[in-house]
């Protein structure tokens, strides 16, 4: 059976940084108080008017240069974002203009919160196994998450920022390697932890929605505690359905990859598994949505971390409560630089 495999990777963040140090001058906080409760430090911030899909296209041309591909080259194009450009038209199709995409190019757009890149890519491994057509697919995530940011809300402004990642995937003969499988689950019982409630068809911008800073996420009446404890409490059942899924033994992964979401998240999984777990993300840009997944894999194979042969699993979750993991088998030879 042919595989569908990694065969290039990319990412990108805007210049601006935004340290702990910027937020004591606007809310009651400090530089402890945040790196203690999350483990961020700084986070990269985009600058007015640069929109998701502007933070797609240099991610996208990393990978596609690793991948030795063009846009001409490809078959689809998947974008995934938590923030749209606009509701009309589509961000896919707009960061496909931007890529210089031929004008025929199908392109999707896929949304799933922060787990938006895990389902993004489980949808492409599906879509290149039933329609071989599919042979060379460009999946894309970009997130301007910080628009969101009410930075007067001491509890949410100081957990994210912006970037962009993306990956080549390519259907090869050799077996063994490349996707083996993925998982989503839900659990809606925590729907109301995380919300933007303006904006959409129930509450149109209006200046009512404005002044009462409604299109701003907030947490819920419980703050983002139960949520928190929730995803803890799935992580180790994600784990073992991901790799029953590819019909692997857990023992045999390599690494980890998880949402950087925050780092007392990630050090209780280290206490649930004895793998490694990419998490060097947290610190340096705090939570980038659904884009954090492939800002790691990104960075955790240039800076080798990941070689041909070895078994990797992305796990995300987020908002919703929605949860995905992938479980691959890695095909590209060490990162060279």
């Amino acid at each position: 059976m042919p595989s569908y495999v990694i065969t290039g990777t990319g990412s990108y963040v805007p210049p601006t940084v935004l340290t702990n140090e910027f937020f004591t001058n606007i809310v009651d906080t400090t530089d402890e108080w945040i790196k203690t409760r999350t483990g961020i430090e700084e986070r990269r911030i985009a600058e007015i008017g640069v929109a998701s899909s502007d933070l797609m296209v240099p991610a996208a041309q990393k990978a596609l240069e690793m991948a030795k591909k063009t846009v001409e080259d490809l078959d689809l194009i998947v974008a995934s974002w938590s923030f749209p450009d606009q509701l009309v038209p589509g961000t896919s199709d707009l960061f496909a203009e931007k890529l210089g995409a031929p004008k025929e190019l199908l392109a999707v757009d896929f949304t799933a919160q922060c787990s938006g890149f895990c389902w993004a890519l489980g949808y492409v491994y599906d879509k290149m196994l039933a329609h071989p057509q599919y042979k060379t697919v460009l999946l894309t995530s970009g997130d301007v998450t910080t628009r969101f940011v009410d930075y007067l809300d001491r509890e949410t402004c100081i957990l994210f920022g912006d970037c962009a990642g993306a990956v080549v995937i390519e259907r090869i003969e050799e077996e063994g390697f490349g996707i083996l499988g993925y998982i989503e689950a839900c659990d809606r019982q925590f729907i109301n932890c995380l919300a933007i409630k303006a904006g959409g068809t129930v509450k149109p911008a209006s200046q009512k929605t404005v002044e009462a800073r409604e299109h701003f996420m907030h947490f819920g009446p419980d703050g983002g505690g139960p949520m928190l404890k929730a995803i803890v409490r799935r992580i180790p059942e994600l784990r073992a359905a991901v790799c029953a899924e590819a019909g692997i033994d857990p023992s045999i992964i390599n690494l980890i990859i998880p949402h950087q979401l925050n780092q007392r998240i990630v050090d209780a999984s280290k206490k649930q598994s004895k793998t490694e777990i990419y998490d060097r993300n947290i610190r340096r840009y705090g939570n980038c949505s659904g884009s954090s997944v492939p800002k790691a894999l990104d960075d955790a194979y240039r800076e080798d971390k990941i070689a041909k042969g070895d078994y990797i699993q992305l796990e995300s979750y987020g908002a919703g409560m929605k949860y995905a993991g992938v479980a691959i088998r890695w095909w590209l030879p060490r990162y060279q630089g």
